[in-house]
This record gives C-alpha cells, sequence and structure tokens, in this order.
C-alpha cells in the first residue's frame, strides 16, 4: 500500500512540473531560419537610394526611337505656274512669246556684270560658252557647259581646238546644275505668276519694251517685255537687275543645245 502511494505520488509530481513548463512556438523567417518571435527575423536590407531611379533610367533609354519625319521635298522655284492672275495686257505678251522656240543672248547681272559669255537657249536645253572663264585648271578644264533643264543637269566639255588646251575634248564634267543654270527669259515667263502693266514703255537695243509689274515666288518684281515678241528683256527682281542683251529670236540650231562628238586632232 505504501508502495502504490508512493507511485501515485511520483506520477502526480511529474504532472505537476509538466504543467508549469509553457509551450514553445517557433516562426520561419523569410530566410528559413526558424526563431521565437517574428521580430527576430532580420530585416531585408532595402536598396541603396537612387537605384530604382537608375533601372527606371536604363529601361527608359533602351526604348527605341521614334522615326525621324523625312525632310520635306525641296521647293523647285522655278516650276512653271500655270494658273496667272495677269491683265489682258500682259497676258497677250505671254501669248507673243509662245511663238518663240529659241533665244541667243549675252547675260548681264549686277553681281556679276561680265558680258561676253555666249548662252543659246530652248525651254528644255542651254548651252554657254564661257568666253570670260580663266582657261584652264587641272580640275575643270571645261570652256562649255550644256544644262538640261528637264533632267536638272550640267555638264561641261573642253571643246577649244585649240593646241595643247582640251586633251580629250568629249570628257564630261559633271557640274553643280543650280550653280550652273540661269534663269532664260523663258524660266522668267514661267514663274511669273501675276502682271500687270504700267502703261510705260522704252526702248531696249532697238527693241520697244512694256513695262510689267510682277510677282514671282511670293515676291514683287519689274520686268520690261519685248512688245513684238513677248520676251523679257530687262529684270529687276530682290534688288538685282538681269539682263539678256543681244537676244536673237528663233536663230538657235537644236545642234547648237548638245555636245557634239569631236575628234581629239587638234589644230596648232
Amino acid at each position: 500500500m505504501r508502495r502504490e502511494a508512493m507511485i501515485f505520488g511520483l506520477i502526480a509530481t511529474v504532472l505537476l512540473l509538466a504543467a508549469c513548463v509553457p509551450i514553445v512556438k517557433t516562426y520561419v523567417c523569410s530566410d528559413g531560419t526558424q526563431v521565437a518571435d517574428p521580430g527576430m527575423c532580420q530585416k531585408e536590407a532595402a536598396p541603396p537610394a537612387g537605384e530604382e531611379e537608375i533601372e527606371v533610367k536604363e529601361t527608359q533609354s533602351t526604348k527605341p526611337t521614334p522615326a525621324e519625319k523625312p525632310a520635306p521635298p525641296a521647293v523647285d522655284e522655278d516650276a512653271k505656274v500655270t494658273d496667272k492672275d495677269v491683265t489682258a495686257d500682259v497676258a497677250k505678251l505671254i501669248a507673243k512669246a509662245d511663238s518663240v522656240k529659241n533665244v541667243r543672248f549675252n547675260y548681264f547681272h549686277s553681281d556679276d556684270p561680265y558680258t561676253s559669255d555666249e548662252y543659246y537657249a530652248s525651254r528644255e536645253k542651254m548651252r554657254i560658252k564661257l568666253v570670260n572663264k580663266q582657261k584652264y585648271t587641272v580640275d575643270d578644264p571645261y570652256d562649255t557647259i550644256y544644262i538640261d533643264f528637264v533632267k536638272k543637269e550640267a555638264i561641261g566639255y573642253c571643246e577649244s581646238a585649240s593646241q595643247g588646251v582640251c586633251p580629250d575634248r568629249n570628257k564630261k564634267y559633271p557640274l553643280d546644275y543650280a550653280s550652273a543654270k540661269i534663269r532664260t527669259p523663258f524660266i522668267w515667263l514661267d514663274v511669273m505668276s501675276k502682271g500687270e502693266a504700267t502703261g510705260r514703255s522704252k526702248q531696249i537695243e532697238g527693241r520697244q519694251a512694256k513695262e510689267v509689274l510682277f510677282e514671282a515666288n511670293g515676291k514683287p518684281g519689274i520686268v520690261w517685255m519685248d512688245s513684238f515678241f513677248g520676251v523679257p528683256l530687262e529684270i529687276n527682281f530682290e534688288g538685282v537687275d538681269y539682263r539678256f542683251q543681244n537676244l536673237y529670236t528663233n536663230d538657235v540650231k537644236d545642234t547648237d543645245l548638245v555636245h557634239p562628238q569631236l575628234t581629239n586632232t587638234l589644230s596648232s
């Protein structure tokens, strides 16, 4: 009996001690560490200041840039104006010029007043014989320029038959079209958008000319037009004077406007 009482007392003591021991709970942190208190988990380090901004900037910089807009087409200031706003008397002068197929002249303008160069022109082509050109350099030994107004190209040739001047009289020298060409009397008529005769007239190299106030490319000018043939003889435009001197009409052959195949046998 005493032995049973001792066993019962021992069991009671064990149960009492178990009741006094607290239950321990564990927590698993994001890095896998087990701790008794969540506050003991190590906090994740915050990214350095500015790191997020840098990443955004890098992302933005990798975006493809939009395609550049194509450049607008170049304005052709020599384009023909078909719908002209001109008075009846100016329209008659322009109609007279329709009978002129080609012209030959010397050319003057106040920015470059040499007049000896010879010009032969139709509405599509022109030849310039460079009388005043300083002859000759290794890079540009040409003495004649052929202009094609339709193709918008200029080609130089050395055509002189003088001994030793032109070693190859058929060699092409491509030139800058915009620099080589001029506005012929036909081009001035083409670009005219407005025109009004003033009633004034004068003699120019024996020709009767009528004064016309005109507009081209949105800018005003003054032109003296041959009263019989209708072609411009003198123009003042944007402060520059242009003159077609020693002008002959319908005096140019088609062969005058193209480079012939020349022999390289030179005269002495």
